[in-house]
């Protein structure tokens, strides 16, 4: 009994360090975590927004590791510490990769960031990615659990978008450019997201039954949007223009797919140019929030379809989820 015991003891020593061998020699390197988690299976095709968006949060953490604790390589040897000292440098600092890359006509090009601070629904953005990744890699990587799993998430603090008033946006109209123009018209007459704006195919515009019809990018909801008079006539004037691009705005396709913040940067500065506050410092706040931009129109289109009395059902069938802000600035010109 003893000899077998004995026995048994010394094959499980030996099972054992073939485990952690094997477990050494598999270990997953930590700048290889987003890619191997991207080749885990899932329940529904992820978007490629999404995945260059979880790269980007990926990729700062791995900075931050390599510059931190360069002796630690692999995701096992990334303790709760480490995950507590990256998310306390988020929010003391921000990004920890304070510049940005885009390539433009096949060349790439490198700025520093104005300012890193990240607000506390971005931080979080950050760590769900980070967890997630942990997450899909523990068995494959020899760990049992991710160090993010138990890390707080951030307050959040509303950002409160507004709807863009009429006289702004006859100021738009009449003073804008060949850039933000079409952006706003789409935008306001079809209360898309930024994305499908810029992306809007030919094909999915029905001139004909007056329809627009898209999966939208950010949920692969398919959404149908009845062509407003106003767009049909853009339309019209439009497609000439841009004869043989699938896209009905070429331009903005173009460079939200390269350099997507440059959206953003444009609208905001024809603003500036225009004397429409865009942005706000909220009470308790040291950062500025966006209160009108392209989101903002999805807020506006609302706003205008309760006054022109569009029902509240279709503008929900259209807009897909309606945040409560969106909710009030319908309800409340529907009731007027």
């Amino acid at each position: 009994v003893q000899r077998r015991e004995q026995a048994e003891a010394a094959l499980h020593s030996a099972q054992e360090k073939a485990r952690k061998l094997e477990l050494k020699q598999n270990a997953i390197k930590i700048a290889d975590g987003h890619s191997r988690a991207m080749q885990k299976p899932r329940r529904s095709k992820i978007s490629k927004d999404s995945i260059r968006r979880k790269d980007t949060h990926w990729s700062d953490f791995v900075a931050y590791m390599a510059s931190e604790f360069s002796d630690i390589l692999t995701l096992d040897k990334v303790t709760k510490s480490h995950a507590e000292k990256y998310t306390q440098y988020l929010i003391d600092h921000g990004k920890y990769i304070t510049t940005k890359s885009f390539k433009r006509k096949n060349k790439t090009s490198t700025f520093e960031l104005k300012s890193t601070v990240m607000s506390p629904r971005t931080i979080n953005s950050y760590l769900v990615s980070i967890n997630e990744i942990f997450s899909l890699l523990a068995e494959d990587g020899g760990y049992s659990r991710s160090p993010f799993a138990d890390i707080p998430k951030q307050k959040l603090v509303q950002d409160k978008r507004e709807a863009f008033s009429m006289e702004e946006l006859k100021k738009i109209r009449e003073n804008g450019d060949e850039f933000i123009v079409p952006l706003f018209t789409v935008g306001l007459c079809t209360g898309l997201r930024e994305a499908d704006i810029c992306l809007l195919e030919w094909k999915e515009v029905d001139m004909v039954k007056k329809l627009i019809k898209r999966k939208t990018r950010k949920t692969g909801a398919i959404v149908e949007i009845p062509l407003m008079p106003q767009l049909i006539q853009f339309l019209q004037l439009q497609q000439p223009k841009v004869e043989g691009s699938k896209y009905v705005l070429p331009v903005h396709a173009e460079m939200y797919l390269k350099n997507p913040s440059g959206i953003t940067w444009r609208v905001k500065k024809k603003l500036d140019e225009l004397g429409i506050e865009s942005t706000r410092v909220p009470e308790g706040r040291a950062r500025a929030v966006s209160i009108k931009d392209v989101h903002s129109l999805r807020h506006s289109f609302c706003y205008y379809a309760g006054i022109s009395g569009i029902p509240l059902s279709i503008v929900q069938d259209i807009v897909g989820h309606m945040t409560e802000d969106m909710t009030k600035h319908y309800t409340a010109h529907v009731t007027l």
